[in-house]
């Protein structure tokens, strides 16, 4: 498991390692992982490079949570999580979030027991679409509703200083490579936050594209250009020239983009999964 590689899930099919040039080179079924597994939920990388990894037995409840070292496909079964859960965050100072259907959950590394932090108790009975640390250690939640709560560390405990309300469920976050901003997109279409005022500015216009469509995603490729997921396909957006281009199925982009997976890579590549495969965007890709 390289770096220049990327695992991809599918709840029915199993989890695939691609390559730099879009080869599949590794897959395991759902059955041939720990755990008796039907379904696959959702993987993601921690700190230190270690792949996590969520699945589920129908006959059972809770969702089994396995993890695997880097260089390695053999993943462990560490413990049951939550059956509403939704992702797994790891963050600077160490701790592990869970984003869950029914607020955050937080997983102790050493025994893998799960519980209900009193730090984010005003989300304790709310759907959290995402949750975001800045380089500045501060926490972006967004909570269904229209809500988005930002906290911040203060001697080891996280303080809730503003919620914003009103632009929309937000489905992405992502910090400009200056660290200056925080851009989300949500139900509304596009919102910029200065990461010191903690203060939102709506983004109405992308060039000349209105964008009050449903945004689904966002992510930054290696050269700091903001990539948007719709329900038709893509959009890239240079804020420094203020440029957009849309990319769809005539752009060999596939549809229903708002159900299917979105990153970008430790080399800075966009990654989009549809129904029928993977889309991947280099660094530099020249738009004609």
């Amino acid at each position: 498991m390289e770096n220049q590689n990327v695992w991809a899930v599918s709840r029915r099919n199993g989890i695939f390692e691609i390559d730099r040039q879009g080869k599949v080179i590794n897959a395991i079924k759902p059955n041939e992982l720990p755990g008796d597994i039907d379904l696959l939920y959702f993987c993601s990388k921690d700190n230190e490079g270690n792949l996590w990894l969520a699945g589920k037995n129908n006959r059972s409840p809770g969702l089994k949570l396995l993890k695997t070292t880097p260089g390695s496909d053999d993943f462990k079964l560490l413990t049951i999580i939550p059956d509403e859960s939704k992702s797994i965050h790891f963050l600077q100072n160490g701790r592990v979030l869970i984003a869950g259907y029914d607020g955050i959950w937080e997983l102790d590394k050493q025994s893998f027991a799960s519980h209900k932090p009193k730090e984010f108790e005003n989300t304790e009975i709310a759907t959290i679409y995402n949750i975001h640390e800045s380089t500045d250690g501060a926490l972006y939640i967004s909570v269904n509703s229209e809500r988005l709560d930002i906290y911040e560390l203060n001697d080891s405990i996280y303080v809730e200083i503003k919620q914003i309300s009103g632009n929309g469920n937000c489905y992405g976050l992502i910090e400009s490579t200056n660290g200056q901003s925080i851009y989300g997109a949500t139900s509304y279409g596009l919102i910029k936050i200065d990461s010191e005022s903690k203060d939102l500015t709506a983004i109405p216009h992308l060039g000349k594209m209105p964008i009050s469509q449903s945004l689904f995603g966002i992510e930054m490729d290696g050269e700091g250009k903001i990539w948007l997921k719709t329900r038709d396909g893509l959009l890239s957006y240079e804020e420094k020239q203020n440029r957009v281009r849309g990319f769809n199925q005539y752009d060999g982009v596939q549809e229903a983009m708002n159900n299917v997976v979105f990153l970008t890579d430790d080399n800075g590549r966009i990654w989009v999964s549809g129904h029928k495969g993977v889309n991947y965007f280099e660094p530099g890709f020249k738009e004609p």
